[in-house]
């Protein structure tokens, strides 16, 4: 039995596709959270510590890390990004 299934290609912004608001600004926190979210396991950071960094209480780095980030603008987020950046490399002036 063969059945026809309408296969529909995605943008690659799952954001668009769900009808969000601003897609691409959320497209492009979620990946900024990403890879602080990779800085933060990669250093071996515990939540408290990346919120020490970053200047920030802990349940901010938490919401942030689990996608709650309406409260953080992209420009912040790339700061945060850029200071655990900084604090990972060992011949930063920082």
């Amino acid at each position: 039995m063969t059945s026809n299934i309408a296969i529909t290609e995605g943008t690659g912004n799952v954001f668009a596709a769900l009808g969000f608001p601003n897609p691409e600004e959320h497209q492009t926190k979620a990946s900024l959270v990403h890879q602080i979210a990779v800085i933060i396991e990669r250093e071996g950071l515990t939540q408290a510590e990346a919120a020490a960094k970053l200047g920030i209480d802990q349940s901010r780095v938490s919401k942030m890390l689990r996608g709650h980030f309406r409260g953080f603008s992209v420009s912040l987020i790339m700061r945060f990004r850029a200071a655990l950046e900084r604090a990972a490399d060992p011949c930063s002036e920082g």
